[in-house]
């Protein structure tokens, strides 16, 4: 299929998924959602293909969501009960029956870093960079972040991620077990197809049974419970409307330091 904000490839038993928006840094919006899913459906369903790798750029793998379509629809979001596009990943992925790889270079930041929490196996080029900035903005995350993160790097460190909204590079990913392994970025894709090819030598059924046995223990009570993911959002909801965020929002348009006054 041809898609307008991301390229697929097949290689062998691989659908290889990249994020394909670089006049926006890879920023997410509604298209690439929508257009997301549906490349990763096809690969779920497609018999011939037993492991995904989502990847972006060299030097960005998606920069969040995008602040102007997010800007626009604010309102639209809440007032007509419209599922915020970001906040809609975490339910989509998890409807993936078969392995997701992220191969991560460049920055991930927001959304793009809940992306990637999202994939079950984590890649990372050393010059990859992560951050969940939305307090900045007076907002918070909206795409799984503050589910995801604790169990995979603790509360501690989720706690500094999101409270700070800093950024981190590829050796402290590494080290607090945000990713699995970092490799030089021109190598980055090979060593992504590498795992995928060992992974599509099993048994269809064996991988599946394996991904669903260990979402199912592992995050029992997690992203893929819709009871949690609705908390996360209606929290993100009512941050949209405060004066902060408003004041977040633009600050970030008009390339400032915000002046939040804490209504």
């Amino acid at each position: 299929m041809k898609y307008n904000t991301i390229l697929t490839e097949i290689h062998s038993k691989t659908c290889l998924i990249k994020l394909n928006r670089p006049s926006h840094m890879n920023a997410i919006n509604e298209e690439m959602t929508d257009e997301l899913y549906k490349a990763l459906r096809i690969a779920d369903e497609d018999n011939s293909i037993k492991c995904i790798i989502i990847t972006g750029s060299d030097t960005i793998f998606a920069a969040g969501a995008d602040i102007n379509e997010f800007d626009d629809n604010l309102t639209r979001y809440k007032e007509e009960k419209i599922e915020f596009f970001i906040a809609k990943w975490p339910l989509y992925i998890n409807d993936i029956k078969k392995p997701i790889i992220a191969a991560i270079s460049g920055y991930a930041l927001g959304g793009g870093c809940e992306l990637a929490l999202l994939c079950d196996i984590r890649i990372a080029s050393n010059s990859a960079k992560f951050s969940q900035p939305e307090i900045l903005l007076g907002l918070m995350p909206g795409g799984g972040a503050t589910k995801t993160l604790p169990k995979i790097i603790g509360k501690s460190y989720a706690m500094e991620l999101c409270l700070t909204g800093e950024i981190i590079d590829a050796q402290e990913a590494y080290r607090i077990g945000l990713v699995n392994s970092l490799h030089k970025k021109e190598d980055l894709i090979e060593e992504a197809l590498k795992i995928s090819s060992k992974i599509s030598k099993m048994s269809l059924k064996s991988i599946l049974l394996i991904k669903k046995s260990i979402k199912d223990s592992e995050y029992e009570k997690s992203t893929s419970d819709p009871a949690e993911l609705r908390n996360e959002r209606d929290l993100f909801y009512s941050l949209f409307d405060t004066e902060d965020s408003i004041e977040g929002i633009n600050a970030f348009k008009e390339k400032r330091d915000p002046n939040f006054l804490d209504k």
